[in-house]
């Protein structure tokens, strides 16, 4: 068994909708190990973005228990929160989300700067990112200058900029044809050779495929855990 960076147990998670409260995630328990390569997968609307946005830190759960790196996330200011989010946790989404009106190169700098890192060196690591995607002759571009699949390494360059702690993918060949996604999850695949922790969110079979967990969600219950005897990575 590999170092444990995330660990949840009994975590519920409800949503108010007028007067209602409608259960999201129900008794969730979940352990991420360092260097591992997990996939949750499920339909729309099963819960699976919503444990994505908390392991995240970007959302909070009702109740239960959620350590990151060993460290107790429960009662974090919003400002810690956004700390672990900038420093140890590399994003990536269906929708790119990408600055339009900066560079190539800058938008890959934009975590960087919110670290403090001085500009010659934010140049650097930004250049050395988008060459592990290929991505090192768009430097100048601007990302309506791109495809979609290029968008997408933009969007991997970025997260893997700081060398976080693990990269979280939502969905992350939602928006590509087929060829292009496998091209992507390409990257993810070196990126875990070369020792990086990854989980990918997914309702697409081709996709889930690629780890070596499979956690499936539905209606926002763990229905199986499985380890993978066999992956293509």
């Amino acid at each position: 068994m590999g170092e444990t960076i995330i660990e949840i147990k009994s975590l519920f998670k409800s949503y108010h909708i007028g007067h209602a409260e409608v259960p999201v995630l129900r008794n969730i328990n979940l352990a991420v190990n360092k260097n591992a390569y997990m996939v949750i997968k499920g339909p729309s609307g099963s819960g699976k973005s919503t444990l994505m946005h908390i392991i995240g830190c970007l959302d909070r759960s009702d109740s239960g228990s959620y350590c990151f790196d060993g460290h107790s996330v429960e009662g974090l200011s919003d400002s810690d929160l956004a700390e672990i989010r900038g420093g140890k946790i590399g994003f990536v989404f269906q929708s790119f989300n990408l600055i339009p009106r900066l560079s190539i190169l800058k938008n890959v700098e934009m975590p960087l700067f919110y670290l403090g890192i001085p500009g010659r060196e934010r140049s650097n690591l930004a250049k050395n990112a988008l060459s592990r995607v290929g991505l090192e002759h768009r430097l100048t571009h601007s990302p309506a200058e791109l495809s979609g699949g290029e968008k997408q390494r933009v969007a991997i360059a970025r997260a893997i900029v700081t060398n976080p702690s693990i990269i979280l993918a939502d969905e992350p060949t939602g928006n590509l044809d087929s060829k292009t996604g496998e091209e992507i999850l390409k990257i993810f695949d070196e990126i875990y050779r070369e020792g990086g922790t990854i989980v990918v969110v997914t309702h697409e079979e081709r996709v889930a495929e690629r780890g070596g967990r499979i956690v499936t969600i539905l209606d926002g219950e763990i229905i199986s855990n499985i380890v993978m005897t066999s992956t293509k990575t």
